[in-house]
């Protein structure tokens, strides 16, 4: 995710739809890169962010999808936010990309980070990670529905 122009944005798209689908390259391509890739991680090796930048990584250099390297970056911390600060220092660069959960968007609701959906630009959703809610065993919340329905009483 990240800001860059329409063409940029269809050819980074490209680029990734083929990894993951493993189909041969696309010709004439209006861009390709110039200086090796990173895929940015918001997490720690091995996590589940971080094995899927991996999984591109190798299906991109495998399938020699293109002519530079590709690297992943690890940058944890924050629930994500220290890798979208750092993915968004290079803004408009498509040589920048990021592996991300729905940090993203929480991270906003919670504060702890300006940087929200809005600011980038997603290429694909290609996992999901399990998302559960906990309450105290007292709670009077017990299933989605009450807690749906509290915070709309009290957002």
């Amino acid at each position: 995710m990240f800001r860059v122009s329409r063409v940029r944005r269809v050819m980074i798209g490209a680029v990734c739809a083929l990894a993951v689908s493993g189909a041969a390259p696309v010709h004439a391509q209006a861009w390709k890169p110039s200086k090796p890739i990173e895929i940015v991680v918001g997490t720690s090796p091995g996590g589940p962010q971080d094995r899927m930048g991996r999984a591109v990584q190798r299906i991109i250099v495998e399938k020699k999808l293109i002519e530079v390297p590709v690297n992943v970056v690890n940058k944890p911390g924050a629930g994500g936010a220290i890798a979208m600060t750092y993915l968004n220092s290079h803004a408009n660069d498509p040589h920048y990309v990021a592996v991300n959960a729905i940090t993203t968007l929480t991270n906003v609701v919670m504060g702890k980070s300006t940087l929200g959906p809005n600011d980038f630009t997603p290429l694909a959703l290609m996992g999901v990670e399990y998302v559960s809610l906990c309450v105290r065993a007292d709670s009077p919340v017990k299933t989605g529905r009450d807690f749906v329905d509290r915070l709309r009483k009290d957002p």
